[in-house]
């Protein structure tokens, strides 16, 4: 999927707005939880070449990058609390192809379960109508989890 994506860099404006398949693989859809507005503007700056070359640059550096980190420090997380919230999985575009739409939730599930895998207390919250930033959409949500964690901790170190 990300070799895909190197594609984007190289096709024109035109090719970007009218070939479906590239329009679909290359442009990141806004939020629904931004209103129209937000969302419209979000929409006509995905199709600029240092948007989608920050989004890919994201996508390859910060999640395989970061992923491979936290997973090669697998040893240090055997009990310690982890909650991870995510966003719901990406729903199916209504220009996507069943192959692209495949790969992308795939992706999302394998990258979240390995980061949930790595410690035996850990959960996986998934907040619904929560965008890529959960601190700005549901901080409530945020806030909780941190306060579940710090009691824990609290509880477990109470017997000592």
């Amino acid at each position: 999927y990300l070799e895909d994506l190197k594609e984007c860099l190289t096709a024109d404006d035109k090719a970007l707005k009218e070939d479906k398949r590239l329009n679909q693989l290359c442009v990141a859809k806004a939020s629904s939880v931004y209103d129209d507005k937000i969302r419209a503007v979000d929409e006509a700056q995905a199709l600029t070449k240092a948007r989608m070359s920050a989004w890919i640059s994201e996508m390859t550096n910060l999640w395989r990058v970061s992923a491979k980190q936290v997973i090669s420090a697998h040893e240090f997380l055997d009990d310690i609390s982890v909650v991870l919230l995510s966003d719901a999985p990406p729903g199916k575009r209504a220009d996507e192809d069943a192959r692209n739409y495949k790969a992308r939730r795939n992706a999302w599930a394998r990258r979240y379960g390995e980061i949930v895998g790595l410690s035996r207390d850990s959960k996986w919250i998934v907040v619904k109508k929560s965008g890529h930033y959960i601190q700005h959409d549901q901080p409530d949500v945020v806030v909780q989890s941190i306060k579940e964690i710090v009691e824990s901790v609290k509880d477990s170190n109470s017997g000592e």
